[in-house]
């Protein structure tokens, strides 16, 4: 019975509901389908393996401009685009992560703080890309959709589509070994470690993978707004998240 109403709560929000809204609501559903997937990556880190992140805007910045920059770039398809951007996140996530895990509390909520600042400060410097030649250029078409989902509602459900597909790798990952770790370490790290889990690596595993999400949502909020600013990110979003 939950199986069916599951399911027909999805079918509604992916077909009945974009045809109940204006263009207007269903632009502002679309961006809560996004931040829905950037929540799951904080909510994994800081809800599942207890690692406090005050970066997760940045993150969500870095694959953003990546997407951007690839959609602009290149004529792939948008759905290699979503996961190229996620891997390059992912990437720069793993390499500020490296050093960060080796702090724990409110130290690693600084350097996760202090982190989405640079981001913030380096973005604004170049004006954060919005098409045109260069790698930095300027004043371009807007960023191109999937061409299966080029009117609002049709991106509504894209995003929906995405988010669904993020939030069961996670759900994958917490069932299976990675989760019950995860856990352990949450509870407590001296008692994991004593039962021979490895820390640092699990610790890593659970950053690549909320790096990855969300750069994967970074993406899609690219080409949800079509232009980008370095106006529309800021160091207190991360924060607020």
């Amino acid at each position: 019975v939950q199986a069916s109403v599951a399911t027909a709560g999805v079918l509604f929000v992916l077909f009945a509901l974009p045809s109940l809204m204006s263009g207007y609501y269903t632009s502002y559903m679309t961006l809560a389908a996004i931040y829905s997937v950037v929540c799951l990556g904080l909510g994994l880190l800081v809800g599942r393996v207890g690692l406090y992140s005050l970066g997760q805007g940045a993150v969500v910045q870095i694959g953003a401009w990546t997407g951007a920059r690839l959609l602009y770039g290149t004529g792939q398809p948008f759905a290699i685009v979503v996961i190229e951007a996620g891997l390059v996140t992912m990437l720069i996530g793993m390499v500020i992560g490296l050093p960060a895990l080796r702090l724990r509390g409110l130290y690693l909520a600084l350097i996760t703080l202090m982190f989405a600042g640079a981001i913030t400060v380096v973005l604004a410097t170049v004006n954060f890309p919005n098409g045109g030649g260069g790698f930095t250029g300027y004043n371009g078409p807007p960023i191109r959709r999937p061409s299966i989902a080029g009117t609002e509602s049709a991106y509504f459900r894209y995003a929906v589509v995405v988010a669904i597909i993020m939030f069961i790798l996670v759900y994958v990952h917490l069932r299976t070994r990675p989760g019950r770790a995860w856990a352990a370490i949450r509870q407590s790290e001296p008692a994991a470690l004593a039962a021979g889990i490895n820390i640092w690596f699990y610790k890593l595993w659970a950053w690549a993978l909320a790096s990855f999400i969300t750069g994967v949502a970074g993406a899609v909020l690219a080409a949800q707004y079509q232009h980008l600013y370095s106006t529309i990110f800021a160091t207190q979003d991360s924060i607020i998240l």
